[in-house]
Parts: C-alpha cells; sequence; structure tokens
C-alpha cells in the first residue's frame, strides 16, 4: 500500500479551509435560492396588481369605448413600474384596443397567453426576440371575467436576474474576505497545534540514547510559546500536557539509562576479573620465578659482600627480575583498570600485541601457536583501549578454551590461532581463527546472548562475546562469528579507519 505522508500543519489547514469553502458555498446556494424566489415573487405580485389595477379602471371605458383614455391608461400601468415591459387590453374577441408598443403591435404576442373560461388568472414565460429584455412573464387578466376583454402584461425577468447577479456579487465578495480570514485563522489555528508537536518530533529525532543528559537536552517546554492572555492567566491545553510527560520522560530516561551505564560497566569489570582467574596460575609462575632470582641473588651478596664486580652481576639480574615483575603487574593493571568512555587514537596491531602478550600467561598457552599474518604497518582507528582489549583477550581466551577441549579429544592435536589486519578502503578488517573444537550450528546464532555459555560450570560466565559485541557496536563497527564444529571458529571484526579529516 502507497503510503502519503502528510504534516499535521497540513492536515489541519486543509480541513478548516474545506469547512470553511463548503460552508461558504451551501450559503451561496441557499442566498442565491432564497433572494431569487423573493424577488420572482415580489416582482410577479406587482405586476399582478398592476394588471388587476388596470382591468378594474378599464371597465368604465371598455363600456363607453373611450378607446383614448384607455390607451393613457395603458401607458401610465406601464410607466408605474420600472420592470413592466408592455401592457395592452384586447376585448372579449381578442381585438387590441390600446396598447404600448412605438413600433406597432407584434401579431404574435397576442395569442401567446390565451385566457380560458372562468380563469381569474394566466401566467406565462415568454423568450422574446423584438424586446430588449428576452426574459418575459406574460400576465392575463380578464376584465369582468372576460366579458368585456383582458388585460395583458409583460414583466421584465431579466432585471431579476440582474438584481441577483448584482446580490451575488456583493456576497461572493463577502465570501472572498471571510475565506481569507479562515485562511488566515486555519494557518494561525494550524501553527498554534503543529508546532509543539513538531519540536516534540524532532527533539525525538535528535535524541541520542549515548549522550542523553539533561544539560544537552533543553524542555520543550521551555522553547514553546504558550499562549497568553492580558490578564497574566496562561492557558494550557492536552498539548502541554503532551509537552510535560515528554520532559518527565526525558529526565526518567537519562536516570534509566545512567543505571543501565554503571550496570554494564560493573558487568564488564566482573567479566574482566574473571578473566584474570584464568591467567592467575601462570602470573604466578611469572612472578615467582623472578623473584627466586632475586632471593637468590641477594644470599650470594650476602655471603660475599665485598665482591664488588660479582655483587654488580648480581644487582643487573636483580634489576632484570624486577622489571619482569614490574611488566607483569603493569600489564594485569592495565587491563582490570575502570575504563573511561573516552575514545582516542590507537593502533589495532599494537591492541593485539598487548593482549596476546597478557594471554600468555595462561598455563595452557603453551599447547597453542600464535600466527600473526599482518605487516608492521600502523591501522589506526579511534576507540577506547582498554574496551577494544578486553575484546581481544574475550577471543582469544575462547579460542584457547575451544583448543583445549579438542585437546582433550585428540592430544596430538596441534592448537593454531590466525590473526590478520587487513586495511581497506574506510575500514579495518580483523580475523582470529582458531583450530579449535568450533561451535555446533544449533549454537551459533546464541553465542552474542548474555549468559549463554556451552562450556563447563566454572569455565566461563556467558558473558564474554556478549559484552564484546556490545563494544564494538558502541564503536560503530561490525562483529561476526562463523564455525564448522569439530574444525574451527573464525571471528570477523570491523573497525572505523581513523583519518586526519
Amino acid at each position: 500500500m502507497r503510503k502519503l505522508y502528510l504534516p499535521i500543519f497540513w492536515k489541519l489547514f486543509i480541513a478548516i479551509l474545506l469547512t470553511v469553502a463548503i460552508f461558504a458555498l451551501l450559503n451561496i446556494l441557499f442566498v442565491w435560492n432564497k433572494v431569487f424566489n423573493s424577488m420572482e415573487y415580489e416582482i410577479s405580485k406587482s405586476g399582478i396588481n398592476i394588471a388587476k389595477n388596470l382591468a378594474y379602471q378599464s371597465i368604465h371605458y371598455l363600456l363607453y369605448k373611450d378607446i383614448s383614455t384607455l390607451q393613457k391608461l395603458t401607458e401610465n400601468s406601464k410607466n408605474s413600474d420600472p420592470t413592466i415591459v408592455y401592457s395592452f387590453v384586447v376585448d372579449n374577441n381578442n381585438e387590441v384596443l390600446a396598447h404600448t408598443f412605438e413600433n406597432g403591435f407584434p401579431k404574435e404576442l397576442l395569442n401567446a397567453n390565451l385566457n380560458k373560461e372562468n380563469d381569474s388568472l394566466s401566467i406565462i414565460s415568454i423568450n422574446a426576440t423584438n424586446f430588449v429584455s428576452k426574459n418575459i412573464k406574460d400576465i392575463n387578466v380578464p376584465v369582468l371575467n372576460g366579458k368585456l376583454g383582458y388585460v395583458r402584461i409583460g414583466v421584465n425577468y431579466d432585471s431579476v436576474w440582474l438584481d441577483l447577479k448584482d446580490s451575488l456579487i456583493t456576497f461572493i465578495l463577502i465570501f472572498i474576505i471571510f475565506t481569507i480570514l479562515g485562511i488566515s485563522g486555519a494557518f494561525l489555528f494550524s501553527r498554534l497545534i503543529s508546532n509543539p508537536i513538531k519540536k516534540v518530533k524532532l527533539a525525538t529525532e535528535s535524541l541520542d540514547i549515548t549522550n542523553i543528559d539533561s544539560k544537552n537536552i533543553k524542555p520543550i517546554s521551555q522553547i514553546r510559546n504558550k499562549l497568553k492572555t492580558p490578564f497574566r492567566l496562561q492557558v494550557n491545553d492536552e498539548i502541554d500536557d503532551l509537552i510535560e510527560k515528554f520532559d518527565e520522560m526525558i529526565l526518567r530516561l537519562e536516570k534509566t539509562y545512567q543505571k543501565l551505564v554503571s550496570t554494564q560497566q560493573a558487568m564488564n569489570q566482573s567479566e574482566k576479573l574473571a578473566s584474570i582467574g584464568t591467567l592467575v596460575a601462570g602470573i604466578a609462575h611469572e612472578i615467582n620465578n623472578p623473584l627466586s632470582g632475586l632471593q637468590s641473588c641477594l644470599r650470594r651478596m650476602t655471603e660475599r659482600p665485598d665482591n664488588i664486580a660479582q655483587n654488580l652481576k648480581y644487582l643487573a639480574l636483580m634489576s632484570d627480575s624486577t622489571s619482569k615483575i614490574q611488566s607483569v603487574v603493569n600489564s594485569l593493571l592495565d587491563f582490570t583498570r575502570v575504563s573511561s568512555s573516552n575514545k582516542t587514537k590507537q593502533d589495532i596491531s599494537i591492541l593485539l600485541d598487548n593482549t596476546i602478550k597478557l594471554i600468555q600467561y595462561r598455563q595452557s598457552f603453551n599447547k597453542v601457536l600464535i600466527k600473526k599474518l599482518y605487516e608492521r604497518e600502523k591501522y589506526f582507528t579511534l576507540c577506547n583501549k582498554n574496551q577494544i582489549e578486553q575484546v581481544f583477550f574475550n577471543i582469544l581466551k575462547n579460542s584457547i578454551d575451544a583448543i583445549e577441549e579438542k585437546y582433550k579429544i585428540n592430544e596430538r592435536h596441534d592448537g593454531v590461532i590466525t590473526i590478520s589486519i587487513q586495511s581497506i578502503d574506510s575500514y579495518i578488517f580483523v580475523e582470529i581463527q582458531d583450530n579449535g573444537i568450533g561451535i555446533q550450528k544449533k549454537d551459533i546464532s546464541k553465542v552474542f546472548d548474555p549468559f549463554y555459555t556451552t562450556k563447563d560450570v566454572g569455565k566461563g560466565t556467558g558473558l564474554g562475546c556478549s559484552i564484546s559485541y556490545s563494544i564494538i557496536k558502541e564503536h560503530n563497527g561490525e562483529m561476526e562469528i562463523e564455525s564448522e564444529f569439530m574444525e574451527w571458529t573464525k571471528v570477523n571484526l570491523k573497525f572505523i579507519k581513523y583519518t586526519n579529516e
């Protein structure tokens, strides 16, 4: 079905305009009919009265055959009303005795309206061609019931149309004025209703859930021009209620989002600490070895404090051991640090190398070979360093877990994790593939669901992939997982390349 978008402003404007137009049109038709009927009635009534009066006055002059006086009466009756076109008198044999025609009596008019016997009055319409007026009402009134003759009066009905036309023009002008006022009122009324709704719409469209803050969003109730009266009385309506509820909703949404962000940060931190738990044994070993070396050097230096050459050698070894311990501790602190929301320019390859260095502390890492298939180039993107390192750590940890599961089935299995980086157009693509146990097809669609895991109890929280997916989406990137059970798993990441533009 085809959809047409029509703003509420135009809907209200058209509705009001159509209402005014229909009302005016109905009034024109009503007034036209009413005025025409009234004028027609008045003119007909006037013509009939003149004809009857002439018939009454003609009785005496018809009896005494006073044609000259009858002629004067006939002319006076015509001149008594400007709507009278002609007037004439005929005897009972239908012979013309007096008339008002200057150029001779038109004979075709004589039989145009013959009064039937016992008729007191006869009125017909005549379409004349030899008169100034084309539309004439011919009135026939008998004199003494037709015993003496008949009086004929022609009434100009074109004058009715002319008067009606003048009235109609006046009414149309009034209609145009009221239409202009109606359009202005419709425009003003539509703006009063549609403007606040439009502001709500614009506020909704510009609403960014990641940057929702009462400091950044000005309440619509403060920017709406409300209707005010001269008596310091502010008039509110349902739209004001809607705007107030919308502002309240924004405040509630802000508080809810802040709670959500806090919960997510706590969840991310918990997942980090849970991940570090898998490295504890390896980290203890990495720290214990340098500590043993330190203790050995201190014992030897204590035994022979005067051997300066030997002590200098031991001091160098001790410095190297403390540097190793410091490196391990710094890596842990950097990874477990609560990350801020700030994004900076980072090199993807360096973040991967840092993560690989950290995950090497895992005891089972010696069963895995990592192949880095990327050049020593700069793969810059705008990101949160700690969050992206957490994503890489979760992926590599899952790959090692998958290789361990496959190693349980086949102890001769050689675990390999292949990492590649490519820069294509405006994007950076990272591909991490392992030859572990893989994921079954029925589980592949659930890997990003929170708390979903196929690992044994105590080996996973089920949050790693879900958190990683959320982090990548927050960076406007993409994350996809492909797998063939018992063969391999591949994770594809897509980042936006950083440019100085």
